[in-house]
């Protein structure tokens, strides 16, 4: 457990030390839209197709680095973080939002498909609603993987005396703006009822 907790620690520190250098780079009067979410998890090599990967519940890729490891021999795997990893004043105000966002952003770096999308727990949820919004623009996709997908409008408030104390490598500071995202998530999640139909495959 102590070894698994030093590394979740030691990839949220480098997550928010990759994280810290795009806010410092905005201005003060800059949105945080204009923040790129996506965060390359793989070894950087091009030519691959790439798998995009939306943050589940916690706002953070960095589940999904073990994932990126084991397909980087044939897949770029990408991942978005949640703008307020990178902006502790933005808020997102529903996954649609979200998925729209994260769209747009997507399209910005690969502007044709097809498309490959993977969302684990709210991840999941975001991948369906971001395959929705893609079909909509006429744009192919050709995969939607979900890991232990989310069930739309479920979950529970998580209780602050559930909240644990901060691994190692991560100041209080942080880890508190981590559970805040956390709930934040949790809540649009709650109220995220509805799933769409797709023309792409969908494998769970």
């Amino acid at each position: 457990v102590q070894r698994l907790l030093a590394a979740v620690g030691s990839a949220l520190e480098s997550l928010i030390a990759l994280s810290v250098p795009a806010v410092e780079a905005e201005t003060e009067d800059t949105p945080a839209q204009t923040v790129n979410p996506l965060i390359r998890l793989g070894s950087g090599e091009t030519g691959k197709p790439r798998l995009y990967c939306p943050h589940p519940v916690s706002g953070t890729a960095v589940g999904y680095y073990p994932l990126a490891a084991r397909l980087s021999r044939h897949w770029d795997v990408w991942g978005f973080q949640n703008r307020q990893l990178l902006d502790a004043r933005w808020r997102d105000i529903s996954l649609v939002a979200m998925a729209r966002d994260y769209v747009r952003d997507l399209l910005q770096q690969q502007p044709h498909g097809p498309y490959h999308l993977l969302g684990w727990s709210m991840g999941g949820a975001l991948a369906l609603e971001m395959a929705r919004l893609l079909e909509r623009l006429g744009k192919p996709v050709a995969f939607v993987g979900l890991i232990d997908g989310y069930v739309p409008g479920a979950g529970k408030p998580r209780n602050d005396a559930d909240n644990p104390a901060s691994p190692d490598g991560v100041s209080d500071d942080q880890w508190q703006q981590l559970l805040g995202l956390e709930r934040h998530m949790r809540s649009l999640a709650r109220e995220h009822t509805e799933v769409r139909p797709l023309k792409a495959p969908v494998y769970a």
